[in-house]
């Protein structure tokens, strides 16, 4: 299983001192750091993750609060941060259905406004960023909220993992939900619903997808009955998951 699951193709280009391809060369490889995804938002961790994201820094909120000024200060400097430490970074997140991770000039628009806007972010976003972060956080939470399914469409979501995979094809593209592992009472999030919504990704031509789940746990989770058979399941779904924002046993807003 683990030669299936574990491992993906490596394409290697060997250049000499002139920067003309080679071939026929001998290449060793050594391993330097650790691959598997175990990380956490950024704080001080350097020295026990070798994998991060960004907790808001790139929501659009905080990169563009007024149309047209665009700021990835913060978002660089994180990076040049992780880079340094040899910690690899998921992109949190392109697009956010919640309104509340939305600047307040977006809110307003609707139609070809709303999606001319959405282009620019997507645009801005990926030619900044191609190839820097290993995942991307699609449209957040969209099966909580509808932001901009409602104004552009039921098709919306998957235009924009399309779009993304388009301007970074080698980042894997994510799912991201709350409330699939934490509870058993939020109709909106349940296992089954995240798996029809893959499918439909899936089925409608988006590629290099996978699941996050954000495991904000407000209380005991009972995790032999819960999480693991939920995990289980998308295990067999044959999809990447990954936990991505645990927060065990959370009190309070986010």
């Amino acid at each position: 299983m683990w030669s299936v699951e574990r491992k993906r193709s490596v394409v290697i280009e060997v250049s000499d001192s002139n920067g003309m391809r080679t071939t026929g060369a001998t290449v060793t490889i050594e391993q330097v750091s650790k691959d598997f995804p175990f990380g956490s938002a950024i704080k001080w961790f350097a020295d026990r993750f070798n994998i991060a994201v960004m907790e808001n820094e790139l929501k659009w909120i905080y990169t563009e609060p007024i149309k047209g000024q665009v700021n990835y200060t913060i978002p660089d400097l994180m990076l040049d941060f992780l880079r340094a430490k040899g910690i690899v970074a998921r992109g949190h997140t392109v697009l956010h259905e919640d309104n509340r991770g939305n600047p307040k000039w977006v809110r307003e628009l609707n139609g070809s406004r709303l999606q001319s806007a959405v282009d620019s972010r997507i645009n801005s976003l990926m030619t900044k960023y191609r190839g820097k972060f290993i995942h991307w956080d699609v449209n957040n939470e969209e099966l909580h909220y509808d932001f901009f399914k409602s104004r552009l469409g039921e098709n919306a979501t998957l235009q924009f993992f399309k779009m993304v995979h388009e301007a970074d094809p080698l980042a894997m593209l994510f799912e991201n939900e709350f409330n699939v592992v934490e509870s058993c009472t939020d109709s909106k999030s349940t296992v089954d619903k995240l798996i029809t919504r893959i499918t439909e990704l899936k089925l409608g031509g988006a590629t290099m997808l996978g699941i996050g789940l954000q495991s904000h746990f407000a209380q005991h989770p009972k995790p032999n009955q819960i999480m693991f058979q939920r995990l289980h399941r998308n295990h067999f779904f044959e999809i990447e998951t990954c936990i991505i924002e645990p927060k065990p046993f959370q009190i309070g807003p986010d």
